[in-house]
């Protein structure tokens, strides 16, 4: 299970000593070491990740449809009914429990790097590509963290935060395979891909996709 986004605090300073082992660099240079490191909110004892192993397996259960892409999707309007964004955040003191799977699989809450992170997590075991990325506001710089999806060869956004969001705010709007123009956001991340165009699971053209996709 690996994580994006790395925040240490003192009550996690140990991570330190398991990053400085992983990296040719000082313990005394904490942003260099978080900048490089993969899994800093992420490591869990093994009780916890056996734990998190049945409620993934569980939830992939429940969503289960013989489509893989409608697999996805429901998965990831699963997270976004279930899961409430976590307002408590106070922007000084972090909180790594809303940041990692602990948050979003326990509490039913978290911020945008626990809903990305669970939806990674969930479409790898389905057998779908999704990566985390990051970036901020098109018309502000406000950070925010989502994912994109690769399906047939093209890559599609899917900000389940803000699908969440909308839910939670009685507001209609998709956020599930869309394409760049149909999001809040402009990613940073230099490994992000362009999405051109949205999925749509109804239509002829990407119902002979879907067909060509699982064979």
């Amino acid at each position: 299970m690996v994580g994006q986004i790395a925040y240490i605090t003192k009550d996690y300073a140990y991570l330190l000593d398991i990053m400085k082992k992983m990296y040719p660099i000082k313990e005394k240079n904490q942003l260099e070491l978080e900048k490089n490191n993969k899994v800093t909110n992420d490591i869990y004892d093994i009780d916890t990740y056996c734990k998190i192993m049945g409620k993934l397996t569980e939830m992939v259960k429940i969503c289960y449809d013989q489509n893989k892409v409608k697999h996805f999707t429901n998965i990831f309007h699963y997270i976004a009914k279930n899961i409430s964004y976590d307002t408590s955040l106070n922007r000084n003191n972090t909180n790594i429990r809303n940041q990692n799977l602990i948050g979003v699989i326990f509490d039913q809450k978290g911020v945008c790097e626990g809903y990305s992170k669970l939806l990674q997590q969930l479409s790898s075991l389905i057998g779908i590509k999704s990566i985390v990325i990051s970036g901020g506001g098109k018309k502000s710089e406000n950070g925010h963290v989502w994912n994109q999806v690769l399906i047939n060869d093209k890559w599609y956004h899917a900000d389940v935060t803000s699908q969440s969001w909308s839910y939670h705010h009685k507001e209609d709007k998709n956020f599930c395979l869309v394409d760049d123009a149909s999001i809040y956001y402009e990613t940073t991340s230099l490994f992000a891909h362009k999405c051109k165009e949205n999925f749509s699971i109804d239509s002829s053209k990407n119902k002979k996709e879907e067909q060509s996709f699982f064979l």
